[in-house]
């Protein structure tokens, strides 16, 4: 199933992307995050729509469904293996993959972990007893 569809009226294709996380209120970035994209539908004038997925919610399929996956801000994930699930997908399927603040940590982790068969690779935040950290804990106020 994909989730592009053309617009014959405009001609223009409609684009869906996921946005993997936790999506809290509290957090600053996930409330500017629609405000992005909302941005970048206007500047490029092509329907645009968004979903949130919880990373405890994430089975493979789902992306079928998607253009693109956005991995946002917000760490620790409620799971890890959900998140770090979805960046495989979409590095195995070529998809568009934005990771930022912690999508980008784990976008590391998942690399490390099925390219460079580091299976101990680690994020120090959640790992603290991993003798293979390669994130270190950050300072960082996503308030």
């Amino acid at each position: 199933m994909s989730a592009s569809v053309r617009d014959t009226s405009t001609n223009r294709q409609n684009v869906r992307v996921a946005l993997i996380g936790d999506y809290n209120p509290n957090i600053t970035a996930h409330k500017a995050i629609p405000l992005a994209l909302q941005l970048a539908q206007q500047s490029m004038q092509v329907p645009l729509a968004f979903q949130w997925v919880a990373t405890a919610d994430i089975k493979e399929t789902i992306f079928e469904a998607f253009d693109g996956i956005w991995c946002t801000p917000g760490s620790p994930y409620q799971s890890e293996e959900g998140v770090l699930s979805a960046i495989q997908y979409a590095r195995l399927r070529a998809l568009p993959f934005l990771g930022s603040c912690a999508g980008f940590q784990y976008a590391l982790i998942e690399y490390a972990r099925n390219e460079l068969n580091w299976a101990n690779a680690a994020h120090a935040e959640t790992a603290l007893a991993s003798n293979n950290p390669i994130v270190s804990p950050l300072e960082c106020a996503l308030e």
